[in-house]
């Protein structure tokens, strides 16, 4: 299948035969399709199911355009919580997510999906939805808010059902809570719960999670990048030292740095310039999607007391140690890319420390 050209007729025909579809033509729109017969959706969610069948429709939905993904979604559309839940079929779920073909289908999908069940047991699927808001521009308040607020409910009724796990009383550690949340997601047995470096658990599909997330608007990836800044330094550079981890503090930084321009006056003049930006700019407020109150948020890394100025601040606290480390030294770099004039000397100097120790 995946050597005949989509769309075109040889390749609707092998794919009719092999979900054994009635010949139904899709409305002229495309938006949507009628579902087929009840003994076709069976067939299709039985494939979705199978070890081997769950592959050809996996493929179908990459390469088969916009068509074959709305008739894929009227057999699948009333059974996404189930196959999100599936060891198989969550698979296809994440292909479907993937290969949405614009805001309306993907806000479909989302509203048939519960987040909270899906963590811990299926983080692809999170991952893959993560992906899909920030690729067609939609929806990523909405799952941010909803993974915050699940995550945050699971802390508490874990701290509340053992007397070993307190829950967090300081503010950072409350709010320190999203960001371990979305970073554990994925994390081997014996890394799980609290148990990782310096109390914090990453996983692969954690770490990919997260940079999915900072690839939202701004505003609708603030609140992660907020809960990660109040880890602890030892924490942060705990997170450094992982080989996934430290991706997603790569992109936390980029986030700040792509931000910056737009609060006032680049990097280096400590947001006392004419940009965009509410804080101490003179422009009018933030433009676009998701870029908020402006000066207030992430560009912070020209001196700010936002988020990211203090994610860069702790980071900086641990940079010698960063610099020395194989993974760690790839986000002392983000972090140095990030910062203002002041802060990037800072940084050198730590990495000249780190330098010369290493020598000696």
């Amino acid at each position: 299948m995946l050597a005949l050209p989509a769309p075109s007729a040889a390749f609707d025909q092998l794919a009719l035969a092999a979900l054994r579809w009635p010949r139904c033509a899709l409305p002229a729109a495309g938006a949507a399709a009628a579902p087929p017969a009840d003994d076709a959706v069976l067939h299709v969610q039985d494939m979705t199911q199978d070890a081997v069948a769950s592959h050809y429709a996996q493929a179908l939905l990459r390469v088969g355009g916009a068509a074959w993904w709305h008739r894929l979604h009227a057999a699948l559309g009333g059974s996404l919580m189930a196959m999100a839940r599936h060891p198989t079929a969550n698979f296809v779920l994440q292909q479907l997510l993937e290969s949405a073909p614009g805001a309306e289908p993907l806000t479909r999908c989302m509203g048939q999906l519960e987040l909270g069940p899906l963590l811990g047991s299926r983080p692809g699927v999170l991952w893959k939805l993560a992906e899909a808001c920030a690729r067609l521009r939609t929806g990523g308040q909405k799952l941010t808010k909803q993974l915050r607020i699940a995550l945050e409910d699971g802390a508490s009724a874990a701290a509340a059902a053992t007397t070993a796990a307190a829950p967090p009383t300081d503010a950072d550690g409350r709010a320190a809570v999203f960001a371990r949340g979305v970073l554990r997601q994925g994390a081997r047995e014996e890394e799980g719960g609290d148990r990782g470096e310096a109390g914090v658990a990453v996983g692969a599909v954690g770490s990919k999670l997260a940079c999915a997330l900072f690839l939202l608007p701004r505003a609708q990836s603030e609140p992660l990048l907020t809960s990660l800044a109040a880890l602890s330094p030892a924490q942060l550079l705990a997170v450094a030292r992982h080989p996934h981890g430290s991706r997603a503090l790569e992109a936390a930084c980029a986030t700040i740095a792509s931000a910056a321009p737009a609060h006032g006056g680049g990097a280096g003049d400590k947001g006392k310039g004419k940009g965009k930006g509410k804080g101490k700019g003179k422009g009018k407020g933030g433009e676009g999607e998701g870029e908020g109150k402006g000066g207030g948020g992430a560009g912070d890394a020209g001196g700010g007391a936002g988020p990211g100025a203090k994610l860069l601040q702790r980071l900086w606290q641990v940079a010698a140690k960063l610099a020395r480390d194989r993974y760690g030294v790839h986000v002392f770099g983000a972090a140095f890319g990030a910062s203002d004039l002041p802060r990037k000397e800072a940084f050198l100097q730590a990495g000249s420390v780190a330098v010369v120790s290493s020598e000696q």
